[in-house]
């Protein structure tokens, strides 16, 4: 009797992954290995938005536009000789003599010197508001004191200065030095460096006056686990208090008598005054472990996806809202391996979170520290001042969809964490990957074992093949073009155990 002898070979199957779209954005959620191959580690520059990959946000030039064309190139030598400009304020006013709208732009140089100019896109030069001297940066205040269109600037370390664009500045020598401030009811309520645990309010209907009694100005006092008293918000007839751990909420109708405090929230992570924003029915903050939404009662943590690439220390962030939109800059945790020149940024980031459709983009490559929506003078239009490099000036820039700033383009990255793709077997060659793109877009596909493809794409559906070893692969798509890219639903083909 013959026996014959059979030897049972591993098998090998063949598996199709797909990135049906890009919606999932990044996250830092799972651990390394797990983050499935449909999400991000990370990524910038590129818009997902949309569920493709396209070019995404950029900075161009703001001011020029607002020059007469022929004083456009005087203009623009004057701004360079201006150096960086570190605020802008908008001072709305209406002229009663011309029965006419005469909103103005201002400017804070690094010098702390205000220019201004005109809204109306008339302006042959930039001029000097003379008789204001600052020595910290100022916040703006917009008021109609006295049947007068005002500004009022307010800082840690200066005097109230009222300013009506026509006479001369005059400062409020009683007022408090402040560090937050927002008209509620007529008063206006401030927080200041000086006393962390007050707020102080001015006399109804006259900001100028500070005369502590019960019939004019006072100050109410909070001593909690909250900490100190940061940034004040109106919002849905109440006064809201932001603090270092947490939000009170005040009362403040009417008559000082009648004012009530109570506490809502109390946290463990450090909350960043600047980052506060009205946002429609609701607030917007950032806070030390991530983004929150507050309507007012409750509390609660927003696109916790990106809670993990926040710095801790965001001291320097910036939060405003815009048709629809919370925009940041802020300090990100980010991959070193790209090249960006970050040496001196106070932010690295700049987020636009569409609050109605819970979409986000991300920018990388610019400085923003400041962000002021123009809604004055026909111009409907958010302004940042950035910079993209340690030792640039901040210029005063509008958003673009370019990808760049200033017209240089920024890198553009989509990159996936190292992936099993579900399977425990040792042993995976990727095959191939297929992707519809446009414009120059690069594909680098890594192993587990060191070994690294690059592709350069070809418009259009394309399959190329990689032949890759290992068993866990990581893929990116980058591109530092100038011009519109795209990419569209990749596919990897990943031959499974066998001979592979």
């Amino acid at each position: 009797m013959n026996t014959r002898k059979t030897t049972n070979f591993p098998s090998q199957s063949q598996m199709t992954f797909k990135v049906p779209n890009f919606l999932q954005g990044m996250s830092a959620e799972f651990d390394s290995g797990i983050l499935p191959h449909t999400s991000a580690r990370l990524s910038y520059n590129f818009d997902f938005s949309g569920g493709s990959l396209k070019s995404g946000m950029g900075f161009k030039d703001a001011l020029l536009s607002l020059f007469l064309e022929d004083a456009r190139d005087s203009a623009a030598a004057q701004l360079e000789s201006i150096g960086s400009i570190l605020r802008v304020f908008v001072y709305r006013a209406f002229n009663k003599e011309k029965n006419e709208r005469s909103d103005k732009l201002l400017l804070l140089s690094k010098n702390l010197v205000l220019f201004i100019l005109d809204l109306d896109g008339k302006n042959s030069v930039i001029t000097r508001v003379r008789d204001i001297i600052f020595t910290s940066i100022p916040k703006a205040i917009s008021y109609r004191l006295n049947g007068q269109d005002v500004l009022i600037f307010v800082s840690e370390t200066d005097n109230m200065v009222v300013y009506d664009g026509v006479n001369m500045p005059y400062e409020v020598l009683d007022a408090p030095k402040i560090s937050s401030a927002d008209i509620h009811f007529e008063r206006l309520f401030v927080t200041t460096t000086n006393e962390r645990s007050q707020v102080l309010f001015s006399d109804d209907l006259d900001p100028t006056n500070w005369s502590i009694d019960l019939a004019d100005a006072g100050f109410i006092e909070m001593v909690d686990e909250r900490g100190a008293l940061n940034r004040v918000i109106s919002f849905a007839d109440y006064l809201y208090v932001f603090r270092d751990y947490g939000i009170s909420r005040l009362t403040a109708f009417g008559d000082q008598e009648g004012f009530s405090v109570s506490h809502l929230f109390v946290s463990s992570a450090k909350i960043f005054p600047e980052t506060v924003a009205v946002c429609g029915d609701q607030i917007l903050f950032l806070a030390s472990n991530g983004l929150y939404a507050f309507d007012g009662y409750s509390t609660v943590r927003i696109l916790s996806d990106l809670a993990g690439f926040f710095e801790p220390d965001n001291r320097s962030a910036h939060g405003a809202y815009f048709q629809g939109k919370y925009y940041l800059s802020c300090k990100m945790k980010f991959d070193d391996r790209d090249g960006f020149d970050e040496n001196g940024f106070l932010n690295n980031c700049f987020l636009e979170f569409d609050i109605k459709r819970k979409t986000y983009r991300l920018t990388r490559g610019a400085d923003v520290i400041h962000i002021q929506p123009i809604c004055a003078g026909g111009h409907e239009k958010l302004f940042v001042c950035a910079r993209n490099s340690g030792t640039g000036k901040y210029k005063v820039a509008e958003l673009d969809e370019s990808s760049s700033f200033f017209g240089e383009p920024f890198i553009k990255v989509w990159r996936t964490d190292f992936y099993g793709f579900g399977k425990k077997q040792e042993k995976k060659c990727l095959r191939s990957i297929s992707a519809d793109t446009r414009g120059d877009v690069c594909i680098n596909i890594f192993s587990d074992l060191g070994e690294q493809v690059t592709i350069e794409t070809m418009s259009g559906a394309k399959t190329y093949n990689v032949m890759i070893f290992g068993s866990k692969f990581a893929f990116e798509f980058v591109s530092s073009s100038a011009d519109d890219v795209c990419v569209l639903t990749p596919e990897l083909v990943i031959m499974i155990g066998g001979t592979v």
